[in-house]
This record gives C-alpha cells, sequence and structure tokens, in this order.
C-alpha cells in the first residue's frame, strides 16, 4: 500500500508543479479524468497504472517512469539513453500449466501487467512460474474483491502453511485460504463461518493448486 501512496503523491505534485487542473491533465494525456483523480488519491478505487498508463503519465510529466512507482532514485526522463528503465519491465502475459491430470490449462491476465526485473528478483519470483488473473468474485473480501489483478506465484504447489491460494476445481479458479489440517486440509473463504475441512485424499482428486497469491494490488506477506 505505501508503493500506492507514494504514486499517489508524485502524480498529484507533478501537476500541481505545472499548476494545471485534473481535467486539464488528463484532457492532455487522453484519460479519463475521473481515473486521473483516483490514481492521485491515497483512498483509490480503481486499479494502479498498467504499463503503457505509466509510459503516457512519464512521457506527459517528463520524468522516469521508473522513479514514479518507486523502483528508481532517478527521477529525470530518459527514454533512450543509458538510463532508460523500461526495457527492465517485463510484462506477465500468459500462463499455461499442467494439471495432474494431464489438461494443460491457460490463463490469460485481464490487464497488460509488468513488473520491474529487479522487483521480481528481490521477490524471489520467476516469470515463467508466474500467472496474473482477475479475482472471480468477492467471496476474500475486504482483502480481495471481484476483479481485483492477482498476481500468482506457481512455484509453490503444495500448502504447507496456512495462506491465499488460487485453486482450481470443477473447470474454474477459486481464491481461497487453505491450510495443512490433521486430517488432509481446511478451505475456507474470509467469512469464518464458510470453511470446510477435506482429506487429503479428496484434496488430490478434486484440487489442483495453481499457486499462492502474491500480490493483490500489494505485495502480500
Amino acid at each position: 500500500m505505501q508503493q500506492e501512496i507514494e504514486l499517489a503523491k508524485k502524480l498529484k505534485r507533478l501537476r500541481t508543479e505545472r499548476g494545471i487542473s485534473i481535467r486539464e491533465a488528463a484532457a492532455a494525456m487522453g484519460i479519463g479524468a475521473s481515473t486521473l483523480s483516483n490514481w492521485e488519491s491515497v483512498n483509490q478505487t480503481t486499479h494502479n497504472p498498467k504499463l503503457k498508463e505509466l509510459r503516457t503519465l512519464s512521457e506527459f510529466y517528463q520524468v522516469n517512469p521508473g522513479w514514479l512507482v518507486g523502483w528508481s532514485t532517478m527521477r529525470d526522463y530518459d527514454p533512450f539513453g543509458e538510463h532508460s528503465t523500461e526495457p527492465d519491465f517485463i510484462e506477465v502475459i500468459l500462463a499455461e500449466w499442467k494439471l495432474d491430470s494431464g489438461t494443460r490449462v491457460t490463463i490469460t491476465p485481464p490487464n497488460t501487467v509488468a513488473y520491474h526485473k529487479d522487483w521480481l528478483a528481490a521477490e524471489g519470483l520467476q516469470l515463467k512460474q508466474l500467472a496474473e488473473t482477475a479475482a472471480p468474485d468477492n467471496s476474500m473480501a475486504p482483502e480481495i474483491h471481484e476483479g481485483d489483478d492477482l498476481l500468482i506465484d506457481m512455484q509453490i504447489k503444495t500448502i504447507e502453511k496456512p495462506d491465499i491460494y488460487a485453486l482450481w476445481a470443477g473447470a474454474r479458479i477459486y481464491i481461497r485460504h487453505a491450510a495443512p489440517a490433521p486430517t488432509g486440509y481446511q478451505i475456507r473463504t474470509l467469512n469464518p463461518d464458510d470453511k470446510e475441512t477435506v482429506s487429503a485424499a479428496d484434496f488430490a482428486e478434486h484440487y489442483d493448486v495453481i499457486g499462492r497469491i502474491h500480490r493483490v494490488g500489494h505485495t502480500r506477506r
């Protein structure tokens, strides 16, 4: 969340430094005034800027896109010089994994999402083991809401500790809190009354672990 707060502050400061209104800045960049207003707000109600939108913002304000999102201390805009950071942004395009049954499932992200390679390395993430999807419902609210972008770390294929995982069952994705239990696994939403304990055998028969939810608009720890 701190990263989102810093981005909002920077965008508002850059605009006020130019002495222009949200409406004027948004019109100049070809984006909606309400979208820019949300990006400038600490209490954001929309998605953060994607890679293409970051490029638009950085070109308009003449600042380094990496500086905008907190991945670089260099503010100056340098799209073609030796300090350019754009090649360091890596897009999560799609992910494919193979179920125990042999079926191959492909996840295509709902938006174009990009991450800095240094951030991926610091988080111990591998691009070929990442999937980006949208939360299918509000079962994990208030932590995760329907439509939220979710970054899935597919390196984690077993439930060894309590956490939030992406599970595949009945030809669809479920986002659930899961934890080891004496006889198998406990699976639940964030509603404490909505939980079930599944034996290890039943879990193996009905569920596949896609991976751990690593990021929901902010990095989970």
